[in-house]
């Protein structure tokens, strides 16, 4: 899941290991988004990782 406008991106994300794994990430992170030139774009923000133990 991704909400994005010119100067914010939040985006949240939930995968599951398969074929043999089992495990569980769940990714989460806000990103500021500055445009100092037309052809540069840099995203900066806090992202958290949350795994389980499989």
């Amino acid at each position: 899941m991704r909400y994005t406008t010119q100067w914010l991106e939040a985006h949240a994300e939930i995968r599951h290991g398969f074929n043999g794994h089992h495990g569980i990430v769940d990714e989460v992170g806000v990103d500021a988004i500055a445009h100092p030139s037309d052809r540069l774009t840099v995203k900066f923000g806090p992202h958290l990782a949350f795994v389980d133990s499989d």
